[in-house]
């Protein structure tokens, strides 16, 4: 039996052959890294979606207290599902170099904090039929439990499924003389800039942000 040495002779550096192997490296890896990204994106914005869904809040708007107090009439509950829409819409991941070390790195951008352009968006607002404007979702998410009219009563929410009364089935606000009345969100939902449903939603659903991209990308290497 015989036996066959070889031998690579490295004319280089060791600084100049670490290099050219990382550059190497990053050409391999970066398609992958964007594949994976993009991948990435899609699976997270699906995983928002569903954790949205899965939220009390969204039960009660689309059928519950939630729905009599904003006064959504048949047909505007999917007002809801345009807002999660627009929310997820804002969420994209991209990819780029470091351009000292080449090290590649993934940026995860969720949603506007300051939430002006959804809580600006056709879908969170409802106009009556007397063409009133009821910006619904900036006072679910911003203004807690602030006065937001008064002299108005919401004397009882139906939160059974069955027919009540006023354009949601749910409730009907009243106009009183007495001006101690007001209305403001029902506290249970109350939100405030740092703390509401779209916060407590994306809260939970970073938990498992870094095992989502793992199994991803652990997909697309194989």
């Amino acid at each position: 039996m015989s036996i066959v040495r070889g031998y690579i002779e490295i004319t280089m550096g060791r600084k100049a052959f670490r290099d050219a192997a990382a550059k190497e490296m990053y050409n391999v890896i970066n398609p992958i890294i964007k594949k994976s990204a993009n991948k990435f994106r899609i699976s997270l914005q699906q995983l928002v979606k569903e954790s949205f869904k899965a939220t009390s809040t969204y039960d009660s708007l689309i059928n519950g207290t939630l729905k009599g107090h904003f006064g959504f009439y048949a047909g505007t509950s999917s007002k809801v599902d345009a807002v999660i829409d627009e929310l997820i819409g804002q969420i994209f991941v991209e990819s780029h170099t470091a351009s000292k070390d080449s090290h590649i790195i993934l940026t995860v951008n969720m949603i506007e904090s300051d939430f002006q352009k959804v809580t600006s968006a056709s879908s969170a607002i409802i106009t009556t039929e007397k063409g009133e404007q009821l910006f619904w979702l900036e006072w679910l998410l911003l203004r807690g439990t602030e006065l937001v009219l008064s002299g108005y009563s919401i004397p009882n929410v139906r939160i059974k499924r069955k027919q009540g009364t006023g354009r949601s089935g749910k409730a009907t606000m009243v106009v009183t003389d007495d001006e101690s009345q007001i209305w403001h969100v029902p506290i249970t939902f109350a939100g405030t800039p740092g703390k509401n449903w779209v916060t407590d939603t994306l809260k939970e659903s970073k938990i498992v942000l870094d095992t989502l991209f793992r199994l991803i990308l652990t997909e697309n290497l194989r």
